[in-house]
């Protein structure tokens, strides 16, 4: 799979987004680390959109997911479902654009012999999809 500039973004982007988690940082303490200075803007635009709309697609997660809790979710997978959830909100790229990009991101990151993390964010992307069509 050949990952683009812009696929190279959104995993820097949720890589920030996943380290925040993990280590409670806010992100007032990113953009004063050493490490902002090496983001480009893109990237850091990514992460802000979640940051700043986080309650909103958290909840927007947790309504769409089935039998499941939004608490239940790997980490990793939730920041990746985040980001693209933010950007199917701000709706400057398509739909398919960005599902595709999140699965194949979960592809490369999150897939297990145990656990088909691709099909599941696929289902829950497409409920998510599906729910944000409907409320416009």
């Amino acid at each position: 799979m050949k990952i683009t500039k812009r696929t190279e973004k959104r995993i820097a982007a949720i890589n920030i987004i996943y380290s925040m988690k993990m280590n409670e940082k806010t992100l007032e303490e990113i953009e004063n680390s050493d490490f902002y200075d090496n983001l480009d803007k893109e990237t850091l635009d990514f992460v802000k959109n979640v940051v700043e709309n986080l309650e909103n697609i958290d909840e927007i997660i947790a309504k769409n997911l089935q039998n499941y809790s939004i608490g239940r979710l790997n980490r990793l997978d939730l920041a990746i479902i985040e980001l693209a959830v933010s950007e199917l909100l701000k709706r400057e790229v398509p739909e398919a654009i960005v599902i595709n990009e999140a699965l194949n991101i979960s592809k490369m990151y999150t897939q297990t012999e145990d656990f088909d993390s691709v099909r599941f964010n696929n289902k829950l992307l497409d409920n998510i999809k599906n729910f944000l069509n409907q409320n416009r």
